[in-house]
């Protein structure tokens, strides 16, 4: 049979890349020349230095890369037909190790080599017994900061050589803050705040959209001129390239995530001797924040059951409940970090779309609070009168034929974990509607996955009908109708009224939706589950509990 092969030329430029690669290989060699010269020197503030200096010209470098297109749109013109296609082979455009930039292979290979140069300078400082002053803290922690400020060129072995490095430097500031006055303290929290930035890039670099990695069929456009078989053939092969770019990062996850909360609990525990008088401490990074919170369990699980308390203002938009605390009005730390998600292992992570919460409690003594049977709600802020502006406004007709008399509306339903909730807004009182949903085709009124009726007081302000998690046991496309329906006192006063020009029950609407899911990280599953986390009010993003 014949192959369709996809002409090379549309995807990459082979003379730019291969001049590209040649400059840079170029300039990598005379910088690792001058490296390994610094290196000899066994000076760790030099080394540490240098490989700072030098990551900035690996980023100018990458920079000046032209990045690989994220989509490929797909046309007939762009197929031949070759009669001598060995068959099985990839054509070279789809070829796995063409996803392998030459030029970012070798800026990742050398940014390796000297985030686990900085790695050995700390370690070779501390031997020596230099390592003892915020300063010199702040110096390495500078360092491994530049040298991973470039994401796309990060390795699973530079982010995990950075992530201990950066727990390296955070025991030491530990040991520091507790030999440390009051006035020294300010010295202190810009190191850890320096820290902080290394562990912000490892998470930048480590939260990858698990769902992008997955086949995609419009990728390919929808004149690719294919079969329904090649084009999940190809699609399957371009998920494959995206997978192999970020594979060495998805390996070394768990010891990366191991030691991010290493750092985010040496930060929470050095923080208690730099919290304000209202026993608060925050740190806000680009990729993640972090708080404490002075409180007691009385105060938090008032704030669980949906209370205002003032003294929680530095835990606005979170609230925590289920927790194993003998005495309610115990001082207890509420420790929280809202962050990119880079618990990316398991089966569900492709549905967590959003950042996640991890959330621990721990008691005057620094000792972690049992939360296995705790929950984590989080308010968006999304009010209920931004919904309101949001909605669209419909002014629908029947479909000629239809029997069911029925409005139709569509939506992705990606998860049977999730709730999905409808906001409909009638535009005259006389009018309520039964609304029915089935997954993978229109309903009709005798067949569809769930029914309800809408009544005109559901649809006041701030209102919506939602379907618990479960209803819908199937997932992909949902289909909603609509059948409008007259109350009983306007059918009579119509009938006594000469026929409206106007059929009342095409009358304009406003109509919203959306689809919401929780999710718990498990520790032992490593996955997240829905079992233990319910959504809770006007909320439009995926919520989530790391333990």
């Amino acid at each position: 049979m014949s192959f369709i092969r996809l002409k090379v030329a549309d995807f990459l430029d082979i003379t730019n890349i291969t001049q590209d690669a040649a400059d840079t290989k170029k300039a990598l060699v005379g910088m690792e020349a001058s490296f390994e010269e610094t290196l000899a020197a066994n000076d760790p503030v030099k080394t540490a230095q240098t490989a700072a200096t030098f990551s900035t010209v690996i980023k100018s470098l990458e920079e000046t890369v032209e990045p690989e297109p994220e989509s490929v749109a797909v046309s007939p013109e762009m197929f031949q037909i070759t009669e001598d296609k060995e068959e099985g082979k990839l054509p070279p455009a789809f070829d796995p190790e063409t996803a392998i930039d030459p030029v970012e292979q070798s800026l990742s290979q050398t940014a390796e080599k000297y985030m686990e140069a900085v790695q050995a300078a700390v370690n070779e400082q501390q031997k020596r017994g230099d390592l003892s002053s915020p300063t010199q803290v702040e110096l390495f922690a500078q360092s491994a900061t530049a040298v991973t400020s470039s994401k796309t060129v990060m390795s699973g072995n530079t982010l995990e050589f950075a992530s201990s490095t950066a727990v390296h430097l955070s025991n030491i500031l530990d040991v520091i803050a507790d030999s440390s006055s009051q006035r020294t303290l300010g010295s202190v929290e810009r190191s850890l705040s320096a820290v902080g930035s290394v562990i912000d890039n490892v998470v930048d670099a480590l939260a990858i959209d698990m769902k992008s990695l997955e086949s995609d069929k419009t990728q390919l456009g929808s004149n690719s001129g294919l079969t329904p078989h090649e084009q999940e053939y190809f699609a399957e092969v371009l998920a494959k390239r995206r997978r192999i770019k970020v594979q060495s990062r998805i390996d070394k996850a768990p010891g990366i995530i191991k030691n991010m909360r290493r750092v985010w609990r040496n930060t929470f525990k050095i923080s208690r001797r730099m919290c304000n008088s209202k026993g608060r401490f925050r740190m806000k990074k680009k990729n993640f924040s972090l708080v404490s919170q002075t409180s007691t369990l009385n105060e938090i699980m008032d704030k669980a059951n949906g209370g205002d308390n003032d003294n929680l203002d530095g835990m606005n938009g979170f609230s925590l409940g289920g927790l194993d605390i003998a005495d309610p009005f115990e001082p207890v730390a509420v420790q929280v970090v809202k962050t990119k998600n880079p618990f990316i292992h398991g089966e569900h992570s492709k549905f967590i779309t959003s950042d996640v919460v991890v959330a621990s409690v721990a008691d005057e003594a620094g000792n972690k609070v049992n939360m296995k049977g705790a929950k984590v709600e989080h308010d968006t802020g999304v009010n209920c009168t931004v919904q309101e502006e949001e909605l669209v406004e419909i002014h629908p007709r029947f479909i000629e034929g239809d029997a069911s008399k029925l409005f139709y509306h569509s939506f992705e339903y990606p998860d049977a974990n999730a709730r999905a909730c409808v906001m409909i807004r009638a535009s005259t009182p006389h009018l309520f509607y039964r609304l029915y949903v089935k997954i993978g085709s229109q309903p009709t009124d005798i067949n569809y996955d769930y029914r309800t009726t809408i009544k005109y007081a559901d649809m006041g302000p701030c209102s919506e009908i939602c379907l618990a998690e479960g209803t819908l046991t199937k997932t992909g496309q949902a289909y909603i109708g609509l059948r409008p329906l007259e109350v009983e006192s306007s059918v009579s006063r119509r009938k006594r009224e000469a026929s409206p020009v106007v059929d009342p029950l095409v009358a304009p609407y406003f109509f919203g939706m959306s689809a919401v899911a929780c999710y718990t990280w498990d520790d032992v599953q490593v996955d997240w589950l829905a079992s233990r986390c319910k959504v809770r009010g006007v909320i439009n993003v995926v919520v989530s509990l790391a333990r």
